[in-house]
C-alpha cells in the first residue's frame, strides 16, 4: 500500500512541475508581449553599429520565413506520422486482429494531430505568398479602421502597400 501512495505522490509532484513550468513559460510570454517595445529597443542597433539593409523586400522575407516554418512542420509531421504508421503495422503483424488493444488510447488522436501538422506545413510551404498577401491586406484594413486620418493620408498620396521599390 505505501508503494501506491508513493507512486501517486510522485505523479502529483510531476504534475506540479509541469503546471509550474507551463505557468512560468506563459508568464515570460506575457511579459515579452507587454514589454515588446522595450525589448525591441534593446534589440535594435545602436548608432555606432552597422544597420542591416537588404535589397530583398519585406514581403519576400515574410514569404521565406513562412516557407521555412512550413518545411519544418512538414518534415516534423511526416516523421512522426510515418513512425506511428510503422508502429501500427508492427503491432498488427505481431499480434494480429487484437492489435488495437495494445496501442495507447490516444494513438489515433496523435495520428490525426500529426496528419494535421503535415497538412498545415504543406500549406505554409506552398502557400506562403498568399499568406503574406493576406497579412498585407489585413494591415491595410487595420490601419484604415484604427486611424481614419492616417488612412486618408495614405490614400491621398496614392500609396499602396506593394512593398518597397526594387533597387536600380
Amino acid at each position: 500500500m505505501p508503494m501506491r501512495a508513493t507512486r501517486y505522490a510522485s505523479l502529483d509532484h510531476a504534475a506540479q512541475l509541469v503546471y509550474g513550468g507551463s505557468a512560468f513559460v506563459f508568464a515570460v510570454a506575457a511579459l515579452l508581449w507587454v514589454f515588446a517595445d522595450r525589448v525591441a529597443k534593446l534589440a535594435l542597433a545602436r548608432p555606432q553599429q552597422v544597420v542591416f539593409e537588404s535589397d530583398v523586400s519585406v514581403s519576400e522575407w515574410q514569404g521565406l520565413a513562412f516557407s521555412v516554418v512550413g518545411l519544418w512542420q512538414t518534415i516534423d509531421g511526416l516523421t512522426f506520422l510515418s513512425g506511428r504508421i510503422v508502429r501500427l503495422a508492427i503491432v498488427h503483424l505481431a499480434v494480429g486482429s487484437g492489435a488495437p488493444s495494445l496501442l495507447p488510447d490516444d494513438f489515433y488522436e496523435w495520428v490525426a494531430a500529426d496528419g494535421l501538422r503535415l497538412v498545415i506545413g504543406i500549406g505554409l510551404l506552398f502557400g506562403s505568398r498568399g499568406l503574406v498577401g493576406m497579412i498585407r491586406k489585413y494591415r491595410q484594413v487595420g490601419y484604415m479602421l484604427g486611424d481614419p486620418s492616417e488612412a486618408q493620408h495614405s490614400n491621398a498620396a496614392g500609396a499602396t502597400d506593394s512593398g518597397p521599390t526594387p533597387p536600380t
